[in-house]
């Protein structure tokens, strides 16, 4: 039984004051009820039936209301609006799961009691609230400057007691030089024209509830308690602070568009598990890390009707991303587990690594440079660093239209690095299992050219596969240009139509992932040792009566 309800309420006192709310409840129950009766065991394994059933009830429930009041006004040339409001929410959710065994027939099976052994395996009760307030400040001149102010605090039942509540706020602008008349007069083939900057801080809540507790589970049996979480007060929101600058160009009445776009996102305070010794009792503490991290790039769209006749048209959209990521600070990054992760001014896609030294000629394994010449390979010669991900992508799209035909078609390139196909395997040249035919060409006799250790299954051979998978010869170029899609139409004209009484009737062939072009050795360069995305030729018709 599933109810959803909104109402949505408005009031206008004054020509320019609006108050509004909108509110919302639903209640779900449900309970299912499982059953494995004597049919669904294989009739060779009768001695290891265990006929059973599974009870679970789920109730949940939840309400949220969101006054408003608007407020729109027109003085002369300026126009303001401001909004102020609040948001209450509550959700209450429950489960309760218990298993029913060693029912005596299967006409009984789902009556728990006839059932030999009942269990719970789950009770659980999760209560969430969230509140906020918030208001909004914007101003327009003769529309052409725009200004906007937002501020909002807001509480979580998530984070700690000690910071449940936190504020945030942003700022934004705009301006449409287009508008102004010395562009108008000196700059005609400009048809539109705008820059834009804003800088906000936003957060998040969405994680698990009850976090920040220390928490217990019962054990089987009366009494019984141990302990699954640790209290953490001080666990917080989240923040993200957004800084962002463009301009929009329109040329020849908007025939071409441009938008040049360079961001900058920083996160700190991450929602994460904090890992400790496992002396502790427990593998990690939900807690923030002291860590900033920052995306930042450029953005380039561009859209252009190149060519636009009676019964010919061209349109062609071009986008191209230059992303970067780094770690800015970590506080006391060397004393923590991460020292073996990350690298503060590194990206974070980053893999440490060691120096490859090729195979030696005398026993065909590879060989691993030792950097500080202690006797043993260990964290301290890992001296290397590689970029795992995108440097830049984009992609093109052509709209063609010649007559009733229309042709479109999709490229999209990636350019990456990613682990080589020898890493994504998992197996070690010569063990068992699958494996790519490259290992083919192995190291046989000293003189060989190759990348492969000698075929073996020897436990030196493994350990120097192991090894090896941590150097710098385990990074390879996986940057490829594939089309994405790709569709062909034809629109019957309507004066063959009428007669039959038709409508339209269209015919169409579109395709998706037809080829791909990279260097990159393996099934997939996107994903590596996966099923690439599958390649389809979908054609049909489409008729409207």
């Amino acid at each position: 039984n599933n109810l959803l309800s909104n109402l949505s309420l408005r009031y206008n006192l004054l020509e320019s004051l609006q108050i509004k709310t909108s509110l919302g409840y639903s209640d779900l129950k449900s309970a299912e009820n499982t059953r494995f009766l004597l049919n669904s065991y294989n009739p060779s394994r009768w001695d290891q039936v265990n006929l059973r059933s599974y009870h679970s009830d789920t109730r949940r429930k939840s309400w949220i209301i969101e006054p408003q009041i608007v407020y729109n006004e027109n003085l002369g040339n300026l126009n303001i609006n401001a909004l102020v409001g609040l948001t209450l929410q509550e959700n209450k959710n429950s489960f309760l799961n218990i298993e029913g065994t060693g029912y005596g027939d299967d006409s009984l099976v789902g009556n728990l009691r006839a059932a030999d052994g009942v269990r719970i395996n789950s009770d659980e009760e999760i209560n969430y609230r969230y509140a906020a307030i918030f208001g909004r400040l914007g101003f327009d001149w003769k529309k052409k400057y725009y200004l906007n102010i937002t501020g909002r605090r807001d509480a979580s039942s998530r984070f700690g007691p000690n910071k449940r509540v936190s504020d945030f706020g942003a700022v934004g602008t705009a301006w449409i030089f287009s508008e102004e008349a010395f562009i108008k007069n000196e700059l005609s083939f400009l048809s539109f024209g705008k820059l834009r900057g804003s800088y906000g801080t936003t957060g998040s809540d969405q994680i698990p509830d009850y976090g920040f507790m220390d928490t217990y589970e019962a054990t089987d049996g009366p009494g019984g308690l141990y302990p699954t979480k640790l209290y953490n007060p001080n666990f917080s929101w989240e923040i993200n602070r957004k800084l962002e600058a463009a301009v929009q160009l329109g040329f020849i009445e908007d025939r071409i568009n441009l938008e040049v776009n360079w961001y900058r996102n920083r996160s700190s305070n991450q929602l994460t598990g904090y890992p400790l010794p496992a002396i502790t009792g427990f593998s990690s503490v939900q807690a923030n890390l002291p860590a900033t991290i920052e995306n930042s790039g450029w953005e380039v769209a561009l859209n252009s009707l190149n060519i636009k006749a009676d019964h010919f048209s061209w349109q062609t959209s071009l986008n191209f991303t230059l992303p970067t990521n780094k770690l800015v600070e970590f506080d006391n990054l060397d004393l923590t587990p991460y020292r073996q992760t990350y690298r503060v001014g590194e990206p974070l896609d980053i893999a440490l690594l060691y120096k490859y030294d090729g195979i030696n000629p005398e026993t065909g394994r590879y060989e691993i440079q030792e950097i500080n010449d202690d006797g043993r390979i260990d964290f301290s010669d890992q001296t290397g660093t590689a970029f795992l991900g995108r440097k830049f992508y984009g992609g093109i799209q052509n709209t063609i239209k010649i007559k009733n035909f229309n042709l479109g078609f999709l490229f999209e390139y990636i350019n990456q690095k990613r682990p080589s196909y020898l890493v994504e395997m998992f197996n070690s040249p010569g063990s068992y299992g699958n494996n790519s035919r490259q290992i083919l060409n192995a190291w046989t006799q000293p003189g060989d050219d190759t990348n492969i250790q000698q075929l073996s299954q020897s436990i030196p051979s493994l350990l120097s596969y192991l090894n090896v998978l941590d150097t710098d010869m385990m990074i390879t170029d996986a940057s490829f240009l594939r089309l994405k899609t790709l569709s062909l139409s034809y629109q019957v004209p309507k004066n063959l139509l009428y007669p039959l009484g038709i409508k339209e009737l269209d015919f169409y062939l579109h395709g998706q992932n037809l080829f791909t072009v990279t260097d990159y050795i393996g099934l997939d360069p996107q994903g590596g040792q996966v099923v690439p995305p599958m390649g389809t030729i979908t054609s049909g018709l489409r008729i409207t009566l």
